[in-house]
């Protein structure tokens, strides 16, 4: 499967308790590819059959027959991992998990060669949600972030305040009351019913 658009997905390492590794399957050989996804179909089209013994041929071929069609649907159950709980899950951590869901989402739309703008938010954000339930590794991964972030901070002191480090720009601060100043008066304007005059350019003697 040598094409020029780069699909890498991250893939357990079974041994290794929470560790991802990346594969670049844009790398992988059309026979190697063609193995791999023979192997894989071969297992979920066979879903629900190991536990059903005694059954006709027609009946096995109707088992397969209806895993195949769960595929089309996107209703496969995928194995390999326990489903995540998110019912009683602290919010805070959910939010963290659903982000970075969410922007493996957007990262796969673009090694798929698609444009994130193309595709609704909500529906992003819904598929987020399903790689979070369906995997560990985002709430584990939100954890950690949680707990760096919240540790970053707790080695602040107080005398180490962001804003006692930086200098404001009055030239910035000026700026930014004139716009607020100019906003609020075309909205005062706009509700008595008047119009703005146009700021007049600057004649030849008032240019520098």
């Amino acid at each position: 499967m040598n094409t020029e658009t780069t699909n890498v997905v991250m893939i357990r390492v079974k041994k290794v308790k929470g560790k991802e590794l990346p594969i670049d399957t844009g790398k992988i050989p059309a026979r190697v590819w063609e193995a791999i996804v023979a192997k894989g179909l071969e297992h979920y089209a066979n879903m629900g059959t190991s536990t059903k013994k005694g059954l006709s041929d027609e009946e096995y071929i109707h088992i397969f027959e209806e895993q195949v069609e769960k595929m089309y649907a996107d209703k496969t159950r995928i194995t390999g991992s326990k489903a995540v709980s998110t019912k009683k899950a602290d919010s805070k951590v959910l939010a963290e998990a659903i982000r970075i869901a969410f922007e493996k989402v957007n990262s796969e739309i673009r090694a798929a060669g698609g444009k994130i703008s193309h595709f609704p938010v909500k529906d992003r954000k819904e598929y987020a949600r399903m790689y979070v339930e369906r995997d560990p590794i985002y709430m584990e991964a939100a954890k950690e972030n949680i707990a760096r972030s919240e540790a970053t901070q707790s080695k602040g002191k107080p005398s180490d305040n962001i804003l006692s480090l930086l200098t404001p720009s009055a030239k910035l601060i000026q700026k930014a009351e004139e716009k607020k100043a100019a906003a609020k008066a075309e909205t005062s304007a706009k509700q008595a019913g008047k119009v703005i005059p146009a700021k007049p350019k600057p004649g030849p003697h008032l240019r520098a």
